[in-house]
């Protein structure tokens, strides 16, 4: 199968030399300078055939005009599939370099060629699918510490569907939680949000860990957060916030509904105009 020239396939059957099969060493990947990248939470669906207002955004959030973006794929069961469905709507909006990221084991996520295409990029596209197989195959690797190496070095780190639910620390899994990538570590992510009403769920998973806060966001709409520059929602959708950290008395067990009636529980839904107000941005960190 015939593929441009500049989209570079990084895969196992890439990483079969001996030189790719090396683990990466921690001190070879480049160590944090200057302010971390931009995260960007995107509710799945998004529009990649009108305005696509979501993706053009992503593409100005990379940390240079001539951006090289890493898209992983992992979480899809069709990885090759997904990745083709960015190439061209990267490609038409400016970005000249792509790489695809898919390691199929776990081994194949310590090898050299794939971390340091992570490692190095100026913008990296987490897809979606299924976020359990993601942090089965990428959780705990070398490519994941790459993920994070990467953003602290100013790379704007993007998830849809699944991608975005692999941010928290504590990721939304079907009705369970188990562990995610850990780049938001107070934050539960749920996606596809008022699409599927997934209010519920959310709730039922705050109601274990009140003290962490709910993100829903909607189909082709993203929330953007950057520290210290506050936060803003893109996209034709919105995104709701759930903070049940002022309320008094233990809350495990409660149905939705009851929860929904706890004094203290804060609720607020995000549009997509202009920045999101400074006081809920420092709720986000």
């Amino acid at each position: 199968m015939q593929r441009r020239q500049w989209l570079v396939y990084a895969t196992s059957a890439v990483a079969a030399s001996p030189v790719a099969a090396r683990p990466v060493p921690v001190a070879a990947l480049p160590g944090p300078v200057g302010r971390p990248g931009a995260l960007m939470l995107i509710g799945g669906a998004e529009d990649r055939q009108g305005d696509r207002l979501v993706l053009r955004r992503f593409v100005s959030l990379c940390r240079s005009p001539a951006p090289r973006v890493a898209v992983l794929p992992s979480a899809s069961a069709y990885p090759e599939a997904a990745a083709r469905r960015y190439e061209a709507v990267l490609a038409a909006l400016g970005v000249a370099q792509q790489v695809v990221v898919h390691p199929a084991t776990r081994e194949d996520a310590g090898r050299m060629e794939l971390v340091a295409q992570v490692a190095t990029a100026d913008g990296i596209l987490i897809t979606g699918g299924d976020q359990r197989r993601l942090t089965e195959i990428v959780g705990g690797t070398p490519l994941e510490q790459a993920i994070h190496q990467a953003f602290m070095n100013g790379a704007c780190v993007a998830g849809t569907s699944a991608g975005a639910a692999v941010m928290s620390a504590r990721m939304l899994w079907a009705r369970s939680l188990t562990e995610g990538f850990g780049l938001l570590p107070q934050v539960i992510v749920d996606q596809h949000f008022t699409e599927r009403r997934r209010l519920p769920r959310l709730l039922r998973a705050l109601s274990r860990h009140p003290d962490h806060i709910g993100v829903g966001v909607d189909e082709d709409t993203a929330l953007v957060l950057r520290r210290g520059q506050g936060a803003e929602v893109v996209g034709s959708g919105s995104v709701t916030i759930v903070d049940p950290r002022a309320v008094q008395g233990a809350i495990d067990g409660l149905e939705p509904d009851a929860l929904m009636q706890v004094p203290g529980l804060r609720v607020l839904r995000l549009q997509s105009q202009g920045p999101v107000d400074p006081q809920v941005a420092r709720l986000l960190g």
